[in-house]
C-alpha cells in the first residue's frame, strides 16, 4: 500500500534521478491571470481547394506577445483539409516597450476532418506543433525545440435565419518532448463563443476561453543540485477575431501558360534568398515573401503542386537557397521542346 502512493512520485524523479543530480526542493505554485486576444486573418481562396491565409494576433497583459502567421492549406475533399503554417512570435515580458524582447518560431501541420447535418457542423483537428527558441537558455533545463501534439474538437451550430453562429471548442495540448518529462498533458482549452457572418467577406467572432496549463521543469541550483518546479496557471481569455476570405482566382493549368521571360525567374529567386543576406530581417522577410511568391508562382508558371512547394520552400527553414521559378522554368521548356 505505501508503495503505490509513493510510486508516482519516484516515476516522477526518475528521470532526474538518472542525471545524477540531488534533488534539493520541489516547488508547487499557482497564478490565475486574465488577458486578450486581437486576431485579425485574411484568407484568400482559390479552385482546387488550395488557400492562402495570412493572420496576425496580439496578445496583452501580463504576457505581451504577437503570432504573426502564414499558411497554405489544401482540402483534397470536402470533409478533410490539410495545412502547413509557420509563425514568427515575439514575446516581451515587460510590455511591448521591453528591450528584452525575444522571438520563437513555429511550425504547424494540420490535418481535420469536419462532418456537417442541418444546422451543425463538427471537426476534428490534429495538430503537430514544433516551437523553436531563439532566446538564450540553460539546455540543461528546456529544450531548444518542443513537440506539442494538439488535439481539437468544435462544435458549430447556425441559428436558423440569422447570420450567427454558436461554437464550442475544447483543445488538448500533449507535450511530448518535455526536458526529462518526456510526454504529458499539459493543457486544456475549453472555449465559447458566437460568430457573427458580417456579409460573404467578413466574419466576426467573440469567444471566451478558459486555460488550464500545469507545466513541469527544473531548476538547476548553483550547487548544482536540481529543484523540481510544478507550475499550475489558470488564465482567463476573451478573444476578438477579424476574419476577411475572399475567392475568385485559380492556379491555371501550367500547360495553358505562356513561359515568362528567364531573367525574370533568376530574379524572383533571387528576392527569396535575400533573407540570407539580410539575417536581421529574415524571419519577417519570409513571412511576407511566402504567399507573395506562391501567388506570382501560380501567375507565371501555374500548377498546384508548384504553388504549394514554393510556398513551403519559403517558409521552412534552410530551403530559400532553392532557385524554384528558374528550375521549373527549365522544366516547362524543354516539355515545351519535346512537344
Amino acid at each position: 500500500m505505501i508503495m503505490k502512493r509513493f510510486l508516482p512520485v519516484l516515476l516522477l524523479c526518475f528521470p532526474v534521478l538518472v542525471c545524477a543530480q540531488d534533488i534539493v526542493s520541489a516547488d508547487t505554485t499557482s497564478t490565475q491571470y486574465a488577458e486578450a486576444h486581437i486576431i485579425a486573418s485574411f484568407v484568400k481562396s482559390f479552385n482546387h481547394g488550395l488557400s492562402l491565409t495570412f493572420e496576425e494576433e496580439i496578445r496583452t497583459a501580463p504576457a505581451h506577445r504577437s503570432h504573426t502567421t502564414v499558411s497554405l492549406g489544401y482540402a483534397p475533399v470536402k470533409y478533410l483539409s490539410l495545412s502547413a503554417a509557420y509563425v514568427l512570435k515575439l514575446y516581451g515580458d515587460q510590455g511591448w516597450s521591453d528591450v528584452n524582447k525575444f522571438l520563437r518560431h513555429r511550425v504547424n501541420l494540420d490535418v481535420t476532418g469536419q462532418v456537417s447535418f442541418g444546422q451543425w457542423k463538427l471537426s476534428l483537428r490534429e495538430r503537430l506543433m514544433m516551437d523553436a527558441r531563439a532566446d538564450e537558455i540553460d539546455l540543461r533545463e528546456k529544450n531548444r525545440v518542443d513537440w506539442v501534439l494538439r488535439s481539437r474538437l468544435q462544435a458549430q451550430y447556425s441559428i436558423p435565419n440569422q447570420p450567427l453562429s454558436l461554437i464550442a471548442k475544447m483543445e488538448i495540448f500533449n507535450t511530448l518532448n518535455a526536458k526529462y518529462f518526456g510526454q504529458y498533458i499539459n493543457e486544456l482549452r475549453p472555449e465559447l463563443g458566437l460568430q457573427w457572418k458580417v456579409d460573404k467577406h467578413n466574419v466576426l467572432t467573440l469567444a471566451y476561453r478558459y486555460n488550464y496549463v500545469y507545466s513541469r521543469s527544473i531548476d538547476m541550483l548553483d550547487s548544482g543540485n536540481v529543484s523540481l518546479e510544478h507550475e499550475y496557471t489558470h488564465k482567463h481569455v476573451i478573444l476578438l477575431t477579424y476574419k476577411f476570405g475572399w475567392s475568385g482566382y485559380s492556379p491555371m493549368n501550367s500547360a495553358s501558360i505562356k513561359l515568362p521571360p528567364l531573367w525574370l525567374c533568376i530574379l524572383l529567386d533571387l528576392i527569396g534568398m535575400l533573407s540570407y543576406v539580410v539575417p536581421a530581417m529574415g524571419e519577417w522577410m519570409d513571412i511576407a515573401w511566402a504567399p507573395i511568391s506562391a501567388y506570382l508562382f501560380s501567375i507565371l508558371l501555374g500548377g498546384v503542386k508548384g504553388t504549394i512547394f514554393v510556398f513551403l520552400e519559403e517558409v521552412l527553414p534552410f530551403t530559400d537557397a532553392i532557385p524554384t521559378f528558374t528550375i521549373t522554368y527549365f522544366i516547362r521548356k524543354n516539355k515545351t521542346i519535346e512537344n
